[in-house]
């Protein structure tokens, strides 16, 4: 499984991602479409809803030591293209 974690100091200052509170908006790596994810509502995590290859997390608030996420399988022949 491949992840990219949005607490990555790295990361802030890319604009394909965001996270506010208990909400985090991911851009797919295989399709581009701009997905929001709610620790409330997503318990679970949320697959991309244009072609679930991939999956948003959010867990808890991002000012109280929660994390954000978004993961997809690792198996080479769904690799996402280069940013």
């Amino acid at each position: 499984m491949k992840m990219l974690l949005l607490a990555d100091p790295t990361l802030e200052k890319r604009t394909e991602h965001d996270w506010v509170g208990n909400n985090a908006a991911f851009t797919c790596p295989f399709c581009r479409r701009v997905f929001i994810v709610s620790a409330m509502l997503h318990r679970n995590g949320r697959p991309c809803p244009g072609c679930e290859r991939c999956t948003g997390h959010v867990i808890g608030g991002r000012n109280t030591g929660g994390e954000a996420f978004i993961e997809w399988a690792d198996d080479g022949a769904q690799q996402p293209p280069a940013n």
